[in-house]
């Protein structure tokens, strides 16, 4: 479609820190937005693990750890949404914080159904543990 040549081409040909880079925060948050089908879903997270500097991080981590949490979202959905905190959580530490995405993700850890989402969560959770192992002792 359209959208995945926009999204390609945004990420080829424009700098992350630029002044398009930040313009395109309106169609992502349209597209992360609850009536967005979920390939548009998809497309936007791609874009933000991937192209996404640290101003996209510091404006949509929150919803991204909102869509990783929705139980109405396909599978593939929320693991990529964890996919793209990890990305967030290597790209910008001070802006991800531990402590918030810990008592998020525990739950998601149980769900043995989905593997995917699992081993997204787990790379999440020692990468942050790494960095920072305080919060962490409560899992002990």
């Amino acid at each position: 479609s359209e959208k995945q040549i926009g999204y390609l081409a945004m990420g080829l040909l424009v700098n992350t820190d630029s002044e398009a880079a930040r313009l395109i925060s309106h169609t992502l948050r349209t597209d992360l937005g609850r009536d967005s089908s979920p390939v548009m879903k998809r497309l936007a997270l791609n874009y933000l693990a991937n192209c996404g500097g640290r101003e996209l991080c510091s404006t949509f981590h929150r919803e991204i750890l909102t869509l990783s949490e929705d139980g109405d979202a396909e599978p593939l959905l929320r693991t990529k949404a964890m996919l793209c905190l990890r990305t967030f959580s290597r790209m910008a530490p001070d802006l991800v914080p531990s402590e918030e995405i810990l008592s998020h993700t525990l739950p998601l850890i149980n769900n043995t159904y989905h593997i995917g989402r699992t081993l997204a969560t787990l790379g999440l959770l020692k990468q942050l543990a790494l960095r920072d192992p305080a919060p962490f002792a409560v899992c002990l």
